[in-house]
């Protein structure tokens, strides 16, 4: 009798085939993202310190509101999806559980580390505060080692993708019901759905219209102006003196580190005559903010909010 053949492999799954193609692609992307930012970083060393390096840090800026922090939703989102939809799950194999530790450390990370240190550098820079400012400087050496680490991190990831190391752990998890996968796919929708929500609200907020009120119609005093966005109140005062505005100043603000970026805005109003100037770069949404106070101030009705 014959010796009976082997059984053919399994034909692979083209849904996991797919996720675990975006899977990469969006890493790929975020790595190459996290380098070219990096790289322009260190390139600042090569200028002088009495140069304007806002280009710079305006591309920096650019292209972690775009291509990194997209990249790294997509790769969040589609770990997540293989996690909870392929029987690689959460806490089944060690080295998934490590690059989720890895992952999630980055970014829950970011919002207190890099952020602050990507939209400062672009608002002082944008504002002409570089030169001898000790805060741009520290700026630029906290994001410089962020990038770095991420860097290592994500190369690190890749690193455990291929090798996986490890093997399984002792109690493994999974999701074995499809009923529970379900459910585990539509609250990784909300969560996505949510966060691109605010994304919106965010993105009207900071692309509202300042409208150009004409002070050299006021008679001479100070007037007070009031907007909200985003939780966020500001309320100012504007004197008027010979149809010029002549002083702005701050009564209430936010105790945030992009309000008091914001605030740089003060000088370009007065020098415009206007609040229809450029919002500063990094703290759009509080700029905004304050812009439809000061617009309020010169004419409009107070207290509504963009």
């Amino acid at each position: 009798m014959p010796p009976a053949l082997p059984e053919p492999p399994a034909p692979p799954n083209r849904w996991r085939q797919l996720l675990k193609l975006a899977h990469v692609a969006a890493a790929a992307v975020t790595l190459g993202t996290v380098a070219c930012m990096l790289l322009l970083i260190l390139l600042k060393s090569e200028f002088a310190a009495d140069e304007d390096l806002f280009l710079l840090d305006l591309a920096v800026f650019r292209l972690f509101e775009s291509a990194a922090t997209w990249g790294f939703a997509g790769l969040l989102l589609t770990g997540a999806a293989s996690s909870l939809l392929t029987d690689w799950g959460l806490w089944r194999w060690r080295w998934v559980t490590l690059k989720w530790l890895l992952a999630l450390g980055l970014g829950l990370a970011a919002p207190l580390w890099l952020v602050p240190a990507v939209n400062g550098m672009a608002a002082l820079g944008d504002a002409g505060q570089t030169q001898d400012a000790r805060d741009y400087l520290h700026l630029t050496a906290l994001a410089a080692l962020y990038l770095s680490v991420a860097a290592a991190v994500l190369l690190g990831a890749m690193a455990l993708s291929v090798f996986k190391p490890g093997g399984q752990h002792r109690r493994p998890l999974v999701l074995a019901s499809r009923r529970l996968r379900a459910v585990a796919a539509l609250a990784l929708a909300a969560v996505a759905a949510a966060l691109y929500g605010w994304q919106l609200h965010l993105q009207e907020l900071r692309t509202v219209d300042i409208v150009a009120e004409d002070a050299s119609l006021l008679p001479d005093g100070s007037y007070h102006g009031e907007a909200r966005c985003a939780g966020a109140r500001y309320r100012v005062e504007v004197d008027i003196e010979g149809g010029e505005l002549r002083a702005l100043r701050v009564l209430e603000r936010p105790d945030s580190f992009y309000a008091y970026l914001a605030e740089r805005l003060t000088g370009r109003i007065l020098d415009a005559q206007s609040p229809a100037v450029d919002a500063i770069t990094g703290a759009t949404t509080s700029s905004k903010c304050l812009l439809k106070a000061v617009e309020r101030a010169l004419g409009a009705p107070v207290g509504a909010t963009i």
